[in-house]
Formats: C-alpha cells, structure tokens, sequence
C-alpha cells in the first residue's frame, strides 16, 4: 500500500487543531497566516499534515452539511471565542475557506494533507448551549451515549444509531469531493467513547462496516480524481483497549480500509508498546506512528527529554514514525527548541543521540496495600529504549538516573527498593524528606508530604525494554492512617 505524496509513506505527522489558529490570532485572520504556518512545519520535518475541521458536530470551514461554528450564534461569552469565530467567517467570506488554503499550501511545500474528522468530540459537555453545541446536536439528545466512563462524555453521540454514522459519511463525503487533499483522518481518540460501554466490544461489526464504507467512498471519489485517497486513524493505546472500545483495528489492518493507525492516549505513554500494532501491521503494509501528547498530565507539558523518550520507546517497538497531537499546546509562535524536536522526532537516529527522560505517571496503582502487620509490595513496569551500559562504557554517558516519590512514608516506616527483584545497593541511591510535598498554590498536581528517591544507574541496574522497579514497605508508623504510594517514576538520560 502506497502513499500518494510520500511513496515512503509518513515519518511525522502533525495534527494541527485549527481552532487554536482562529482563536490565537489577531482578527482578522489572513490566508497568509495559514500559509505560513505550514512552510514552517515543512521547513521542520513535518511531511503529514492533519487538518482538524472542527469538533465533528460543528465545522471549522465553509459545509452545507453541518453547522458552520458560530454561524448566527452570537453573541459571545468571551474576546477568545468571538476571534475565534469572527476569524473563521473572515477567512470564509474573503473566499480562504481554511481546508483550501491549507490543501494548496501543504502541496506547494511538498508535504501530504488529510482533513481530520474527529469521531465524537465533547467539548460541548462543557458549554452545551454554546457555538461548539450544534442546533442538531441540541435538537436530538436521543442520540447521545447514556453509559459512559464519566459524565463529561455523555455529550458523546451513539455509533449504533444508523443517523449518526450517516451524518458522519456525508461530512467526509462533502470534504473528500471538495477539497483537494490527499484523504480523511478518522480520528477516534477524540473522544474513544462510540458506544455505551456496556455495548462496545459486541458492537465491534457496527464501527469495522462503517470504516469500510469510508474505503469504499475515497475510492470512488478518488478514482474520478485519479488517485488514491488515503485514510489514517487514531485509536486507543493497546489492542485490548481498541476492542473494548468497539475498535476492531486488527480487522482494519488486515482487510487494508487504512494507510496508517496511531495508537496512543490524548496525553504521553511511555509503557503501552507499540509492537503489537507493528507485528500486525507490517505484513499488510500499514505503517504505525504512535501518538506522542502534549501533556504527561502532571502539572506540566510535555519537555523535549519526553518527547524523545516516548519516541525512542516507540522506535524500539519498530514504529514506523511519530504523530504529534496539539504541538506544542497552544504555541503559534515556536521557540527554538520546538522546531528543534519537530526536526529530530522523524528520524530514529536523531532521537538516539538525545537526553531523554522515560516516565510511568499514569500506569501506578493509588496505594501500596498493606497487610495486618503493615507489609506491602508495589512492582511497576518501566521502558526505556536507551542502552545505558553500552553508552557507560564508551564514555558516552553523562549522567543517566531513576527517581520515583513514595507518598506519605513517615520517618517511622521502612522502605526496600528493588531493580529486577535486587536489592538497590545503598551507595547508589539517595533519597530526600519533602516534608510539605508540593504547593497546589503552584502546581496543578499536589502531592502530600513524601519522599524522593534517586537511584544511579550506569547499566548494571537496568537494560533496554521492559524494567521493574520493586517497592517493599514496612508500615510501622500506627499513628498514621495515610496510604503510602509511589508516584511519578522518571528515568533521565544524558549524554556527553
């Protein structure tokens, strides 16, 4: 299988979330603003472009078959979402629907364009009388899910409603035959929630039959173009994941309905390996470029040591490139070091020879639990592509180390770390009393009062792949009722 602009097919693919450009530029917005942004991307790395076209009940371009945001919706409830939609409909009525500037200008630079659809965008949970809260989605409240993880994705429309997948098709229909891009994105991951959940997995036929009905269409809208038109999606992390969602993306793969899939979450994973995605996709000729977010969900974004991390996990698994989600949040003016990771994250080699940081902040269990006499065990999986031993010998290493925080430890408890189930020797670990733990005044995360821990490593700890880290605990401390967890585990890597 075969991409039409890049025979070699995506190395880094950018999701570009065009309502940040309407809302953070000055109105009115020109076309040229638009053209210029992709010539940067494509100065940078960037050969694949993804377009978002808005949240999927409301457009961010000019449709006759859904509602154009904003369109006789004022007035606004602040500066932001009116320059929003006053851009919009400048760029609209000066004949620069943004689709069309933006197919023009990503060939005129040589890179591959898809329009993004996202399957089941919920911002209108959080305004649902507002711009983004379609007239349709208003008026039919008996299409939306009614059994879902939390609240927030209630405002979620059913895939199992014929008139909802309907909608969906002939917006891609519009798009497709009136742009001209190189295909569609179906992007799932906004939100991964199609179905009630108790209704997902068996409903699995529903989601692959809908798929093949977009092949089926880009391929007769694309044969009157004369040419391929290429589908890429975004889905969940793991294959387990996708299938209790109603993904069924083996199905997709082996059947041939996309060019590429990007597995991953809205924020970073560093643990979910991408192999089982690649071992799938190979032989069918699917290429797989994992989704590296803007946010680790830690009261910070994203830094370029963890960029390169998740992207050398990934590399390691064989992926085939990386696909960045909202890069970097909010930034329409980039720093040096943005284009410097937008210049380095395609190529598996560049990200070889940076510092990295490795992080498991989501996959951790709330508590160690403890049993009648206070004992307990935590054991946490860790990745790291870098191979820390070889770098040691060769003098190449500056500093390489792993540090983790055991919340509410008091100093009456013990604590017993282990690497690979051995005992971390005392000379090669530190560890430091945070006794306040983290001001909420200043970050977003607080933590209670804990300990830190610091671990040199110089690769007799630990190898690349998969790494455990052991946490054994004595409670001792009676007149503490806290429970002790372990919390935010970084692997830093430096080199000379």
């Amino acid at each position: 299988m075969s991409d039409i602009t890049n025979p070699n097919g995506p190395r880094l693919i950018y999701n570009d979330d065009c309502s940040n450009k309407f809302m953070a530029n000055a109105y009115p917005l020109r076309a040229e603003t638009l053209r210029e942004h992709v010539a940067t991307l494509a100065a940078n790395g960037v050969d694949t472009l993804c377009w978002c076209l808005g949240t999927g009940f409301v457009a961010d371009h000019d449709s006759e078959v859904y509602e154009v945001s904003g369109q006789g919706r004022g007035p606004f409830k602040s500066s932001g979402q009116w320059r929003m939609m006053a851009n919009l409909a400048a760029l609209i009525e000066a004949g620069d629907d943004p689709p069309k500037v933006i197919c023009e200008a990503s060939h005129q630079h040589g890179i591959q364009v898809l329009l993004s659809l996202r399957m089941n965008d919920c911002h209108q949970s959080a305004d649902p009388t507002g711009p983004i809260a379609s007239r349709e989605w208003i008026a039919h409240p008996e299409y939306r899910l009614t059994k879902v993880a939390r609240d927030y994705f209630l405002s979620a429309w059913n895939y199992a409603i014929p008139e909802v997948r309907e909608q969906r098709l002939a917006i891609i229909r519009e798009v497709a035959e009136k742009y001209d891009a190189d295909g569609i994105e179906l992007d799932f991951m906004r939100s991964p929630y199609l179905f009630n959940v108790d209704e997902a997995e068996q409903n699995q036929p529903i989601l692959t039959e809908f798929v093949r009905q977009v092949r089926s269409m880009l391929d007769d809208i694309g044969a009157g173009k004369g040419r391929h038109l290429a589908i890429g999606a975004r889905c969940l992390a793991s294959v387990q994941d996708c299938n209790a969602a109603g993904m069924d993306v083996l199905t997709w793969i082996q059947e041939g309905l996309v060019e590429w899939l990007s597995p991953g979450k809205y924020d970073v994973t560093w643990v979910a390996p991408a192999a089982e995605f690649v071992q799938a996709a190979r032989p069918a000729g699917v290429r797989i470029l994992p989704t590296v977010g803007v946010c680790p969900q830690v009261g910070q974004y994203t830094t370029p040591e963890m960029y390169y991390g998740a992207a050398a996990n990934f590399y390691f698994d064989g992926a085939d490139g990386i696909y960045l989600f909202n890069y970097p949040c909010f930034g329409e003016v980039y720093e040096p070091e943005d284009l410097e990771v937008l210049q380095t994250l395609g190529s598996p080699e560049k990200v070889k020879q940076q510092d990295k940081m490795f992080c498991v902040y989501h996959e951790l269990p709330e508590s160690i639990a403890v049993d009648d006499q206070g004992q307990g065990t935590q054991t946490v999986d860790f990745r790291i592509a870098d191979d820390i031993a070889t770098a040691h010998q060769a003098g190449n290493l500056k500093r390489a180390t792993l540090s983790f925080k055991l919340i509410d430890l008091t100093e009456l408890d013990e604590a017993e770390v282990q690497i690979h189930d051995k005992p971390v020797p005392a000379e090669r670990l530190k560890r430091q009393l945070w006794p306040y733990g983290r001001d909420p005044r200043i970050h977003t995360v607080p933590l209670n009062s804990y300990y830190q821990y610091q671990i040199d490593l110089d690769g007799s700890l630990v190898h690349p792949g998969t790494n455990s880290l052991t946490v054994n605990v004595q409670k001792n401390n009676s007149d503490s009722t806290a429970p002790v967890a372990v919390r935010e585990i970084e692997v830093l890597v430096q080199y000379r």
